[in-house]
């Protein structure tokens, strides 16, 4: 039985469970790890699912319906989120003044390749709200 739309809301809203709002903008990833919870079949996806203008749409629908408030954290995963890396600098350069912070899930792979500099200026990007998390 499907729960109508309004219940699910009121509920969110009832128990204020609105911590994060998450994005997945691809699934490839370069491991295709087997034990991997996201995505069953890494390498064989786009490696863009979104754009940054349809991230908006759903991010600014999800606001007007109640479901989250501005500022609510944002998590952006799908198969390793930096894989293009200039699509996920701006992500976090157009989210920058809607979040108090992104959560980013990584292999570590597209990071361990970028200047020091190149990663300040991302945190930077982001407001310092940036924290990438190894996986």
């Amino acid at each position: 039985m499907l729960i109508p739309i309004e219940e699910c809301r009121d509920d969110v809203v009832k128990y204020r469970r609105r911590t994060s709002v998450e994005f997945i903008v691809g699934t490839k990833c370069q491991n295709a790890c087997k034990y991997c919870y996201r995505v069953s079949c890494q390498n064989d996806g786009e490696l863009l699912g979104t754009t940054v203008e349809r991230m908006r749409m759903m991010y600014e629908n999800a606001i007007d319906m109640g479901m989250i408030d501005r500022g609510t954290g944002i998590e952006i995963f799908g198969g390793d989120p930096i894989t293009d890396y200039s699509f996920f600098k701006s992500v976090v350069e157009h989210f920058r003044d809607d979040t108090t912070q992104f959560l980013v899930p990584t292999n570590g792979r597209i990071i361990e390749n970028i200047k020091d500099a190149e990663i300040d200026a991302l945190i930077e990007a982001s407001g310092n709200k940036l924290s990438l998390s190894l996986s």
